[in-house]
């Protein structure tokens, strides 16, 4: 069976603002945002009380040219990322484990970060497209609170990993539901319900800002 090492990204690998807030800030000091989508963001905040699921701010947008426009933005990732972070994923690549980032963030962020920290897998949020525009709808499942759970089942089934051998870190109370199906979790920057979660549980507290 094998061992993971399941990294949050915003907070826990990075600080915030979050990777996609970055990067909508990004995209319209490039010009690729307007004032109507800058509304539409704005607007399904209001409603949602959650960025994650608000994707209204890209419809329309070609898929390929916002491909383009991540990895133009990620090329100040490594500068992003906390050192201590970093080195604790290579610790793990190096014991031979299966390194996973897991975000509620874009895919088409996530899945580049991944490579660039030379994590084994990615686990993001999925725009839907048609005839190659984005749609500002998730297409399947929102990496957040409990769906993250969800996907480290399916991850088990998929790469037959061995949960309790596995190691988790996380940095806010909504991680906990995923961190607690691991053998070896740790609260990594945590907020105030996940330091009295860990606290509680006997997990490892790091800081690595």
């Amino acid at each position: 069976m094998v061992t993971a090492a399941i990294f949050e990204v915003d907070g826990t690998l990075l600080p915030r603002p979050s990777l996609e807030r970055r990067f909508a800030r990004f995209l319209f000091r490039q010009g690729m945002l307007g004032p109507r989508e800058v509304l539409l963001w704005l607007g399904g905040f209001a409603e949602s009380f959650s960025f994650g699921k608000n994707k209204k701010y890209l419809a329309g947008k070609s898929a390929e040219a916002m491909k383009a426009l991540a990895a133009k933005f990620l090329l100040q990732a490594p500068s992003l990322v906390w050192p201590l972070a970093r080195d604790r994923i290579w610790e793990h690549l190096g014991r031979g484990h299966l390194v996973v980032i897991v975000s509620g963030s874009l895919d088409l962020l996530v899945q580049p970060l991944a490579r660039m920290l030379q994590a084994d897998l990615a686990l993001g949020t999925t725009l839907d497209a048609r005839e190659g525009k984005l749609t500002g709808t998730v297409n399947g499942q929102h990496p957040c609170g409990r769906s993250k759970a969800s996907l480290i089942r399916q991850l088990q089934g998929q790469w037959d990993v061995d949960l309790q051998r596995s190691y988790g870190y996380g940095n806010r109370s909504s991680d906990a539901a995923f961190l607690k199906l691991l053998g070896h979790p740790v609260a990594v920057n945590p907020d105030p319900g996940l330091k009295r979660e860990a606290l509680q549980s006997g997990w490892p507290i790091l800081y690595f800002r």
